[in-house]
């Protein structure tokens, strides 16, 4: 996991699942609008932008605050990919990408 000063690294909880053919990516983003969400093959990494919105007004009286808002970023090593065959969707909250595994013919 790579950490960037912009970004905070206390929220979009990851499980990596591999089958024999694809890696899944199943990343918490609840609250996160579509919109706002960026998915980026960089130099074999894969990379999740997001940001999360307040929904009330900055200036209102703040009783309690416990949840977390503002700019995100996750970063995982995938190595050798096919980027053209990368899917994602969003479901209940949860981003979903998958992505196929290269194999190497001996």
């Amino acid at each position: 996991i790579k950490m960037m000063d912009k970004y905070k690294q206390t929220f979009m909880q990851c499980d990596l699942v591999r089958t024999y053919d694809f890696q899944y990516f199943y990343i918490d983003m609840p609250g996160f609008d579509i919109a706002d969400i960026k998915v980026k093959i960089d130099d074999n990494y894969l990379n999740v932008y997001g940001k999360r919105r307040r929904q009330y007004d900055e200036m209102d009286i703040m009783n309690i605050s416990e949840r977390v808002f503002g700019e995100f970023h996750r970063s995982f090593f995938v190595g050798d990919i096919n980027k053209k065959l990368i899917t994602a969707k969003m479901d209940n909250g949860v981003l979903i990408i998958k992505m196929p595994i290269i194999h190497e013919l001996n």
